[in-house]
């Protein structure tokens, strides 16, 4: 019996065919995770945190995600950079996304001559680096985010709801 797959693994093999949609792509992916819910009339239900309030939300398809930017790195961006590099990419974008904030919300107003930014597109290219290095160290960042979460709704449980007295 072939040994089982990673999830990064398998959705850069459906990629590499060609002939999914995304939500084609996201159901098989689903499917791959959780066979019960391949069939179910709702598939964003296998990601909902089981035992959670009413409010929490299912987390982002961070496993498609990856997938997109690793066939973009793979076909067009030449490799991924070092882990090094990355990281000062990502200190570049945090400091433009800074930047911006200071210039929506601050003391410090835009020049006249420099270019309208977005709040939306600068944390996009955090999040596409952040992925890019996620990507190169074989991170699955759905786990991380699950790991991340639970941590929060354990230790977090009663810490901003907590009178204050």
């Amino acid at each position: 019996m072939k040994p089982r797959l990673s999830l990064k693994a398998r959705a850069l093999q459906l990629l590499a065919q060609r002939e999914h949609s995304r939500v084609e792509l996201r159901r098989k992916l689903l499917a791959y995770v959780s066979p019960q819910a391949a069939g179910t009339a709702k598939p964003d239900a296998a990601l909902e945190p089981a035992g959670r309030a009413t409010f929490t939300r299912r987390l982002p398809p961070t496993p498609e995600m990856q997938a997109d930017v690793d066939l973009w790195i793979r076909q067009v961006g030449g490799g991924y950079w070092s882990p090094h590099v990355n990281l000062a990419r990502i200190a570049e974008e945090v400091g433009e996304l800074a930047r911006l904030i200071n210039h929506l919300y601050g003391p410090k107003p835009k020049k006249p001559t420099e270019t309208a930014q977005e709040l939306g597109e600068e944390l996009g290219d955090i999040l596409f680096v952040l992925i890019c290095l996620a990507n190169s160290q074989g991170i699955d960042l759905s786990d991380s985010l699950r790991q991340v979460l639970d941590k929060v709704w354990t230790r977090d449980l009663q810490r901003y709801t907590a009178s204050q007295g």
